[in-house]
């Protein structure tokens, strides 16, 4: 077994079809995770209105956008690079308690759901039988934990849960920077 090791690789199927694959993937894979929690965390941080479903619904679809380019074999090389400065930014703001505005939020949930669907969908692109059902399962899990997470973070309105939302905000910013410097590091 040592004489003959195989390449690691962090993303992979599990052979469980594309859809659950697709609607699974933000759970084992963090760069997909961490983008959707900061824009999930910074719309519901300020009030309820943006908790509303336009943002998350336009996340996942420019998320199963993203995830339609890379099936056709785009190649976005900045994509990983703008769902980390996503990751970063928007941790930022929640960690800062900036309060959201759909103006903004909307054309930032365009951008950061493209390249998170792009992220989470290259790699595996060339295991998929139906990309459609792999970009419909990631879009769903946008929406499902959208959905469960936003609800729980606007149940707790008390002074300590906002506290830790900031605290998650800028722990989800600090992991992003150090990913990012890590990947800097390593391609030198």
């Amino acid at each position: 077994m040592l004489a003959a090791p195989s390449a690691a690789l962090a993303h992979g199927t599990m052979k469980v079809g594309d859809f659950y694959g697709g609607l699974s993937q933000p759970i084992f894979h963090p760069e997909s995770l961490l983008p959707l929690l900061a824009m999930l965390l910074w719309c519901v941080q300020g009030s309820a209105e943006l908790a509303r479903p336009r943002v998350p619904l336009v996340f996942a679809l420019a998320t199963a956008a993203g995830s339609a380019i890379a099936t056709a074999g785009v190649d976005l090389a900045p994509a990983v690079w703008i769902a980390r400065a996503g990751a970063l930014g928007v941790g930022l703001l929640v960690a800062a308690r900036v309060p959201s505005d759909e103006r903004l939020a909307a054309p930032l949930a365009i951008l950061i759901g493209v390249a998170t669907g792009h992220v989470a969908t290259w790699p595996d692109r060339a295991d998929l039988a139906r990309p459609w059902l792999y970009a419909g399962g990631l879009a769903a899990a946008v929406v499902i934990a959208w959905g469960y997470l936003g609800s729980l973070a606007l149940r707790f309105r008390a002074f300590w849960a906002q506290v830790a939302l900031r605290i998650l905000g800028s722990w989800i910013a600090t992991i992003a920077l150090l990913v990012s410097a890590l990947a800097l590091a390593s391609s030198r």
